[in-house]
Parts: structure tokens; C-alpha cells; sequence
């Protein structure tokens, strides 16, 4: 009788704990936006795993943003006309959606003490209208 040994090679790719995704070039644009938010603001100090670097690339790669959107990621915030991937970049996930059947779904955002609260209204993809509360 013969004994068959099986190895079994386990590789851990690393992960993006905020939305519990693991990142490739295959990843959805969103989540690498929620990805790179989360590198670039630092908010879970790169528990992700992955350089913010990485992270840009994997988005250039699937051609995801212009410049133009690029510079509006890296130095803006909310603004009409941008799209639900560079407000993911901009804000992460958010941390509520109120969905409308009529018009614009509402984008809640709250800051860790519940003192700021931006509303990002978006329909088919695209900020209509955006407000920030403090």
C-alpha cells in the first residue's frame, strides 16, 4: 500500500480589516478605494497590509481615475459632478445609506465623536449634492 503525502501551501495575502477584502489587482475598484482611504488617512494605520503605493497602482492599473480625479482625491473633498469611486477614496464606505426610490441616495459619514456629519447625495454613480454639519 502506498502512502500519498499531501503538502498543502497556505499563502496569506493581506487584508483589508475595515471591509474584511482581500486586495489584488482583481479587487473591485470601490474596495481598493476603501483601501486606499484607509492608508492614506491613516484611520487604521495600514492594518490593511498594503502601501498606499501598492494600493495606486492596483487603481492605475484597472484605469480607474483620470489626473484630474486623482488630483480631486488627493486634495479635495466632496464636490457635484464626481463619482461613487472617488467618494470612496475621499470617505471610505460609509457608515449609512439611505436609499431613495425617486432621487438621490443619502451617504452618511460621521466622524469618530459623532460631532461632524458630511451627507453625500448620489444617483446612477454620481454626487448630485453634498453637506457637511458640524
Amino acid at each position: 500500500m502506498k502512502t500519498i503525502i499531501a503538502v498543502v501551501v497556505l499563502v496569506l495575502s493581506p487584508l483589508c480589516f475595515a471591509q474584511n477584502v482581500t486586495l489584488s489587482r482583481h479587487t473591485s475598484t470601490n474596495d481598493l478605494c476603501a483601501a486606499y482611504n484607509d492608508a492614506a488617512r491613516n484611520k487604521y494605520h495600514l492594518s490593511s497590509g498594503w502601501p498606499e503605493a501598492t494600493i495606486v497602482k492596483f487603481l492605475k492599473e484597472q484605469h480607474a481615475f483620470t489626473v484630474q480625479q486623482w488630483y480631486r482625491i488627493k486634495h479635495g473633498g466632496a464636490a457635484v459632478g464626481i463619482s461613487e469611486a472617488e467618494v470612496i477614496c475621499i470617505y471610505g464606505y460609509p457608515d449609512h445609506i439611505n436609499k431613495s426610490a425617486f432621487g438621490p441616495d443619502q451617504w452618511v459619514y460621521t466622524d469618530s465623536e459623532g460631532s461632524q456629519i458630511v451627507f453625500i447625495y448620489l444617483q446612477n454613480g454620481v454626487v448630485t449634492d453634498w453637506q457637511s454639519m458640524q
